[in-house]
Protein backbone atom coordinates (compact mmCIF):
# COMPACT_ATOMS: atom_id res chain seq x y z
CA UNK A 1 0.00 0.00 0.00
CA UNK A 2 1.15 3.12 -0.95
CA UNK A 3 1.26 6.10 1.66
CA UNK A 4 -1.68 8.54 1.38
CA UNK A 5 -3.61 6.00 -0.34
CA UNK A 6 -6.81 4.05 0.66
CA UNK A 7 -7.88 1.35 -0.76
CA UNK A 8 -11.37 -0.39 -0.55
CA UNK A 9 -12.95 -3.00 -2.64
CA UNK A 10 -16.61 -4.38 -3.08
CA UNK A 11 -17.06 -7.24 -0.71
CA UNK A 12 -15.59 -8.27 2.74
CA UNK A 13 -12.79 -6.17 3.60
CA UNK A 14 -12.50 -7.99 7.50
CA UNK A 15 -13.61 -10.87 9.18
CA UNK A 16 -15.41 -10.30 12.69
CA UNK A 17 -12.98 -11.22 15.70
CA UNK A 18 -14.28 -12.72 19.40
CA UNK A 19 -11.27 -13.29 21.53
CA UNK A 20 -11.28 -16.52 23.73
CA UNK A 21 -9.54 -17.55 26.76
CA UNK A 22 -10.30 -20.68 28.96
CA UNK A 23 -8.35 -21.09 32.12
CA UNK A 24 -8.64 -25.20 33.52
CA UNK A 25 -8.14 -25.33 36.84
CA UNK A 26 -6.65 -29.20 37.63
CA UNK A 27 -4.37 -30.12 41.17
CA UNK A 28 -0.96 -30.14 40.76
CA UNK A 29 1.57 -32.81 42.13
CA UNK A 30 5.09 -34.29 41.11
CA UNK A 31 5.30 -36.19 37.48
CA UNK A 32 6.35 -39.27 39.88
CA UNK A 33 3.38 -39.66 41.33
CA UNK A 34 0.66 -38.51 38.18
CA UNK A 35 -2.07 -40.65 39.82
CA UNK A 36 -1.82 -38.28 42.83
CA UNK A 37 -3.17 -34.98 40.78
CA UNK A 38 -5.55 -33.84 38.79
CA UNK A 39 -3.90 -33.02 35.18
CA UNK A 40 -5.01 -29.61 33.46
CA UNK A 41 -2.56 -29.57 30.85
CA UNK A 42 -4.38 -33.15 29.59
CA UNK A 43 -7.81 -31.39 29.79
CA UNK A 44 -6.60 -28.31 27.89
CA UNK A 45 -4.91 -30.09 25.23
CA UNK A 46 -7.96 -32.18 24.86
CA UNK A 47 -10.23 -28.79 24.62
CA UNK A 48 -7.61 -27.59 21.97
CA UNK A 49 -8.56 -30.40 19.76
CA UNK A 50 -11.45 -30.23 19.90
CA UNK A 51 -12.15 -26.33 19.39
CA UNK A 52 -10.11 -27.31 15.91
CA UNK A 53 -13.32 -29.32 14.94
CA UNK A 54 -15.55 -26.60 15.32
CA UNK A 55 -14.90 -25.65 12.00
CA UNK A 56 -14.16 -28.87 10.17
CA UNK A 57 -17.50 -30.54 11.74
CA UNK A 58 -19.74 -28.21 12.74
CA UNK A 59 -20.22 -25.32 10.49
CA UNK A 60 -21.20 -25.09 6.54
CA UNK A 61 -17.55 -25.67 4.87
CA UNK A 62 -18.46 -23.01 2.54
CA UNK A 63 -18.43 -20.47 5.28
CA UNK A 64 -15.89 -18.55 6.50
CA UNK A 65 -15.02 -19.98 10.14
CA UNK A 66 -11.22 -19.66 11.84
CA UNK A 67 -10.76 -20.65 15.26
CA UNK A 68 -7.58 -20.48 16.63
CA UNK A 69 -5.79 -20.77 19.76
CA UNK A 70 -2.67 -18.28 19.74
CA UNK A 71 -1.60 -18.91 23.54
CA UNK A 72 -1.35 -22.12 25.31
CA UNK A 73 0.78 -21.97 28.98
CA UNK A 74 1.13 -23.70 31.75
CA UNK A 75 4.05 -24.84 34.62
CA UNK A 76 7.42 -23.69 34.97
CA UNK A 77 9.02 -26.84 35.78
CA UNK A 78 9.89 -30.30 33.55
CA UNK A 79 8.96 -32.04 36.59
CA UNK A 80 5.97 -30.80 37.95
CA UNK A 81 2.51 -31.28 36.81
CA UNK A 82 0.97 -27.70 37.43
CA UNK A 83 -2.26 -26.67 38.87
CA UNK A 84 -3.83 -24.89 35.67
CA UNK A 85 -3.62 -24.32 32.08
CA UNK A 86 -4.52 -21.60 30.11
CA UNK A 87 -5.44 -20.51 26.39
CA UNK A 88 -6.39 -17.76 24.36
CA UNK A 89 -7.12 -17.34 20.94
CA UNK A 90 -9.66 -16.21 18.48
CA UNK A 91 -12.97 -17.10 16.51
CA UNK A 92 -13.36 -15.27 12.90
CA UNK A 93 -16.03 -15.08 10.80
CA UNK A 94 -16.78 -12.98 7.59
CA UNK A 95 -20.69 -14.29 7.59
CA UNK A 96 -22.72 -12.26 10.50
CA UNK A 97 -25.50 -14.87 10.33
CA UNK A 98 -22.50 -17.23 11.02
CA UNK A 99 -21.48 -15.24 14.00
CA UNK A 100 -24.47 -15.77 15.64
CA UNK A 101 -25.58 -18.79 14.67
CA UNK A 102 -25.65 -21.89 16.91
CA UNK A 103 -22.20 -22.79 15.00
CA UNK A 104 -20.63 -20.53 18.00
CA UNK A 105 -22.59 -21.64 20.35
CA UNK A 106 -20.26 -25.05 19.50
CA UNK A 107 -17.45 -23.19 21.20
CA UNK A 108 -19.36 -23.44 24.14
CA UNK A 109 -20.00 -27.84 23.88
CA UNK A 110 -16.17 -27.92 23.79
CA UNK A 111 -15.76 -27.72 27.82
CA UNK A 112 -16.49 -31.62 28.13
CA UNK A 113 -12.86 -32.39 28.19
CA UNK A 114 -12.48 -30.62 31.39
CA UNK A 115 -16.08 -31.93 32.92
CA UNK A 116 -14.02 -35.82 31.91
CA UNK A 117 -10.93 -35.17 33.72
CA UNK A 118 -13.20 -33.64 36.48
CA UNK A 119 -11.14 -30.14 36.54
CA UNK A 120 -12.84 -26.87 37.10
CA UNK A 121 -13.18 -24.45 33.78
CA UNK A 122 -13.38 -20.58 33.08
CA UNK A 123 -14.54 -19.74 29.75
CA UNK A 124 -15.08 -16.34 28.49
CA UNK A 125 -15.26 -14.60 25.07
CA UNK A 126 -15.69 -11.00 24.20
CA UNK A 127 -16.54 -9.46 20.66
CA UNK A 128 -13.53 -7.48 19.93
CA UNK A 129 -15.02 -6.03 16.76
CA UNK A 130 -17.63 -6.50 13.65
CA UNK A 131 -16.57 -7.30 10.16
CA UNK A 132 -16.55 -4.78 7.80
CA UNK A 133 -18.16 -5.30 4.57
CA UNK A 134 -18.44 -2.35 1.04
CA UNK A 135 -21.67 -3.87 -1.42
CA UNK A 136 -21.70 -1.27 -4.52
CA UNK A 137 -18.55 0.20 -3.71
CA UNK A 138 -18.31 3.03 -6.37
CA UNK A 139 -15.12 4.71 -6.28
CA UNK A 140 -14.45 8.28 -6.34
CA UNK A 141 -11.18 10.54 -7.52
CA UNK A 142 -10.33 12.47 -3.97
CA UNK A 143 -7.06 13.56 -2.65
CA UNK A 144 -5.67 13.11 0.81
CA UNK A 145 -5.54 16.27 2.53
Amino acid sequence: MDAGKVYVRDGFLQASEDALKITVTGFGTHCAEPHTGMDPILAASHIMIALQSIVSRNANPLKELVVSIGSFRSGHADNVIPNEAKMEGTIRVFNPELRNSPVAGFVTCRIAPAHTFLLALKWTTNSMYSLIITENFIPMNWQWK
